[in-house]
């Protein structure tokens, strides 16, 4: 896909669809968003059946599955500070079991009493 990352409520997604044997594609794409001064990324992935015809048509629907996640979560109420588990959303394989943590790249925390 040209674009490098996509806005979308608020998330940031990165299509990575990749060729696959037999000259196929497989989506994928990887969701991202700044929360507690912490960067936090998410794999998204098709299940392992779903391979596609081109590429274009892996990012078309990598970028669909991916928005479908977010908003499966913010209707959750997950990415709100909420922490209860749920499955990942019908047509995704599992997304390695939560949010992975980055530090801010500055280092700095930030938080309500401001403390780096």
């Amino acid at each position: 896909m040209s674009e490098a990352n996509i806005e979308y409520r608020g998330h940031f997604i990165d299509v990575q669809s990749f060729e696959s044997g037999g000259k196929r594609w497989r989506p994928k794409a990887v969701v991202s968003i700044y929360q507690g001064g912490a960067l936090q990324t998410r794999l998204v992935s098709a299940p392992v059946e779903v391979l596609l015809d081109s590429e274009v048509a892996a990012d078309t629907y990598s970028l669909a599955m991916a928005k479908k996640w977010i908003d499966d979560q913010l209707e959750g109420g997950r990415l709100e500070g909420k922490t209860e588990k749920r499955d990942a959303p019908p047509g995704c394989a599992n997304t390695h079991g939560g949010w992975t943590h980055h530090p801010h790249p500055t280092g700095r925390r930030d938080d309500e009493r401001g403390r780096v």
